[in-house]
């Protein structure tokens, strides 16, 4: 039996209470329905969007020292131009993350996972300059396009959620896209 199906179930079951009882409606007080939320996200989904939140909200931090660090104008413009979609995304994946009902705290922040940018290797980065600089941007950028095209690809396999593939399906592009701009 579907959600929307159990949901007509409880109503008319609750309608029928009182008669059933014995009970006129005036006795007692129809209970508050609540309908339960129903959602399209799976075990894919959910772990996808957390995972994505956490990979974008520390590779920001990253991206932003490039503009006054970077000595390579290529890396500088994609760059920028990765901080620009992985911040387009995080306001999608944060409306995704509401609407699934997942809990504030995200499991996978902080976590040393593969294409995660700990705050410690921003500083570590933020501390460089020149050449040496822009090698470690690259490394740190180059792990974060990979896994980050890696999951996207993977939850466009698994996911069932039609509003978080087609996330992942522009996102998994735009990864592509800045993988080859990268190591061209």
């Amino acid at each position: 039996m579907g959600t929307a199906s159990r949901r007509v179930a409880f109503l008319i079951a609750m309608a029928l209470l009182p008669t059933i009882a014995g009970c006129t409606p005036e006795a007692s007080p129809a209970p508050e329905v609540v309908p339960a939320a129903t959602t399209n996200f799976g075990g894919t989904d959910l772990a996808w969007i957390e995972i994505s939140i956490a990979m974008n909200d520390q590779v920001l931090p990253l991206l932003a020292l490039v503009s006054t660090r970077g000595d390579d104008a290529a890396l500088t413009k994609l760059s920028a131009d990765v901080e620009a979609t992985a911040t387009a995304e995080l306001s999608t994946l944060h409306s995704l993350h509401d609407q699934a009902g997942l809990p504030a705290e995200n499991p996978h922040e902080g976590m040393p996972m593969p294409g995660l940018v700990p705050p410690e290797e921003v500083t570590r980065v933020a501390g460089l300059s020149g050449p040496s600089f822009d090698r470690a941007v690259i490394e740190q950028l180059e792990g974060y396009l990979e896994q980050s095209h890696r999951l996207a690809e993977q939850e466009l396999t698994s996911g069932t959620d039609p509003q978080t593939r087609d996330l992942a399906t522009r996102t998994a592009t735009a990864r592509a896209t800045a993988l080859r701009q990268l190591t061209a």
